[in-house]
């Protein structure tokens, strides 16, 4: 369902892995081995939704984590939609 908003298969994973988990960070390569995906993609959807001010990043160590921003203006409403679907689809 969400797929027929958003175009990229990717992008739809990365708002579910977020949104289940708000309050978690990830890498790059841990994100990649969860939705089973090349990393190239990933990247270029995470750095999207960067840009769009949905996602920020913290360099810890070597590796830079990605976590869903709380304060997006649209996070709530975001969230709601994206959950929402994933029940529906469960329930079809």
């Amino acid at each position: 369902m969400l797929q027929a908003f958003f175009s990229s298969r990717t992008r739809v994973a990365l708002l579910r892995l977020f949104f289940r988990n708000p309050d978690r960070k990830y890498y790059l390569r841990e994100i990649g081995r969860i939705l089973n995906e090349s990393i190239t993609p990933i990247r270029r959807e995470l750095l999207n939704l960067k840009k769009a001010g949905l996602l920020k990043d913290v360099k810890l160590a070597n590796l830079i984590f990605y976590e869903v921003n709380r304060d997006f203006i649209l996070f709530d409403e975001l969230r709601s939609m994206v959950i929402k679907a994933q029940k529906h689809e469960l329930e079809v």
